[in-house]
Formats: structure tokens, C-alpha cells, sequence
């Protein structure tokens, strides 16, 4: 057995040498240990955020102040036509489209969230995740039974349908609005753009990609 060049080298050198190589090496090692710390805690931290932002929309922090509860329900008939021959899912864009004109800020899509951010914590993030539109429900007759359509409201104050309250939720949302006092009713839209972390073949690399997804709509009911 012989020893290699560089570990001919390793034994040729004074001990002072390998007191500053050891402690080179510590300090490097210490710094990769904080900033991989770090990096956790962010990506944690803006998981953290993405979930608030999810579950707690803007008009809910308002109203917890004053003791009102608040239930979902999400639509159905959201890719129907409507009475005057324009689909609901083209309806909902252009609400959106509008809002996004006149309303809406950069800050205000995605959480706030940057490619940047996406990327480095691999989130997947709504676009609309914590915007409410205002919406108004309607009864109506339909075949004897009672029905709730559901509106959403564009910015010149123009209402168009977007769908119905399910069949199967109907019990409880009667008895909602007929035991309690409504405040009002936010609209969520889900789907639509959605930015995600996927591979890049073509950069050999993660990127950040937008999915387009058919728009879905959750209303909120606030109520004491």
C-alpha cells in the first residue's frame, strides 16, 4: 500500500496548516447549516401563508370581529349556458377580466406569491385564492320545488348566473337562510389559472408553469 500524492502532501504540511484548513471547514459547514435553516423556515413560513390565504379570506378577519359565522357551499352548473346563450365559464372570465382592469393589483393574484417564491417552496397557488366577488342569491321555482340561483356581480354592477345550490345541500342552506340573519354573500372562484412547479426538459431545471383549469365557485354565507 502506498500513500497517494495528496496524501503525501497532507502529512507534509505544519500543524498550524491543518488548524486553519479544520477550522475553514467548520466555519463553511456552519454557514451551509444556516443558510439550509433558513431556507426551511421560509419555505415553511410561505406554506404557512398559502394556507392562511386559502382558509382565511380578506372579508373574513372584518366580520370575525363582530360574531358572525360564515358557511360554504360550493356551486354547481358553472359550465352551463345561460337564458341568453353565453356560457357561464365565459361569464366568470369576463367578470374577471374586469375585475383585473379596474380592481385588482399584482400583489393581489397568486397570495402575492413570485415565480421566486413558487418556485423555491413548490407551491401551487390559485390565482383569485383570496379575492371575493359580490354575488347575490335568487329563489325560483323549479318543477314545484325550491331553487337558489347563484349571480356574481360585474364591476358596472351587472349580474350574470353561475350556477345553482346543489340538490344534496339544500336542507342545510334553507336552514340557514330562514334561522339566521344574513349579512351578505361573498363569491370564490376556483380554478382557472393556477401556477404550479414543474420539471423543464427543454431547461433541464424546475420552472414555474400555468395550468388552466375550468372555473369553479364557492359561495360564502355570512350570518349571525
Amino acid at each position: 500500500m502506498k500513500l497517494n500524492s495528496f496524501e503525501k502532501w497532507v502529512l507534509k504540511q505544519k500543524i498550524w496548516v491543518h488548524v486553519i484548513l479544520s477550522l475553514c471547514t467548520y466555519f463553511i459547514w456552519i454557514f451551509v447549516y444556516l443558510y439550509c435553516k433558513y431556507k426551511d423556515n421560509k419555505i415553511k413560513k410561505e406554506k404557512e401563508i398559502l394556507n392562511q390565504c386559502k382558509e382565511s379570506k380578506k372579508d373574513e378577519i372584518i366580520e370575525s370581529k363582530n360574531n358572525i359565522k360564515n358557511i360554504s357551499f360550493y356551486v354547481v352548473g358553472e359550465s352551463f349556458d345561460n337564458e341568453d346563450g353565453v356560457n357561464r365559464q365565459k361569464r366568470i372570465k369576463q367578470v374577471i377580466q374586469n375585475y383585473k382592469k379596474s380592481i385588482l393589483i399584482k400583489e393581489d393574484l397568486y397570495c402575492g406569491f413570485s415565480n421566486k417564491d413558487i418556485l423555491e417552496s413548490n407551491l401551487e397557488v390559485e390565482e383569485l385564492s383570496n379575492i371575493a366577488f359580490n354575488g347575490e342569491i335568487k329563489e325560483y321555482d323549479y318543477n314545484g320545488e325550491r331553487a337558489f340561483a347563484i349571480y356574481i356581480e360585474d364591476i358596472d354592477k351587472k349580474q350574470y348566473q353561475v350556477g345553482n345550490i346543489a340538490r344534496k345541500d339544500l336542507k342545510d342552506f334553507i336552514s340557514i337562510i330562514e334561522n339566521h340573519e344574513i349579512s351578505h354573500a361573498s363569491l370564490y372562484i376556483h380554478g382557472g389559472k393556477i401556477k404550479k412547479v414543474e420539471y423543464n426538459y427543454e431547461k433541464n431545471k424546475d420552472d414555474v408553469i400555468i395550468k388552466n383549469l375550468d372555473y369553479g365557485i364557492e359561495i360564502k354565507i355570512y350570518y349571525k
